[in-house]
């Protein structure tokens, strides 16, 4: 039997923060999800695992490319993805 891996991908939204121990706060719409990152590369791997966790105890989205429009000037708006198999 061959297993084909299961993989996501949705839009995420970071916001810089005035907090020094986690200064970039991550949205991810889709789930309506939160979590916390040091810097943009821990905010992305962040939402990862958030999602792959997620995916452990709820049923996911289909699959989303569309980045959210409605976001503040500042904010960074990016695509992650996930082997959630």
């Amino acid at each position: 039997v061959i297993m084909v891996d299961k993989i996501i991908t949705l839009p995420i939204i970071i916001k810089r923060t005035d907090d020094s121990d986690y200064p970039y706060f991550i949205k991810i719409p889709d789930i309506d999800g939160m979590t916390e990152g040091k810097d943009i590369t821990d905010a992305k791997n962040m939402a990862t695992d958030y999602i792959g966790t997620y995916s452990l105890v709820h049923d996911l989205p289909k699959s989303n490319t569309t980045l959210p429009k409605d976001i503040d000037k500042n904010d960074i708006t990016t695509l992650v993805t996930v082997n959630i198999s």
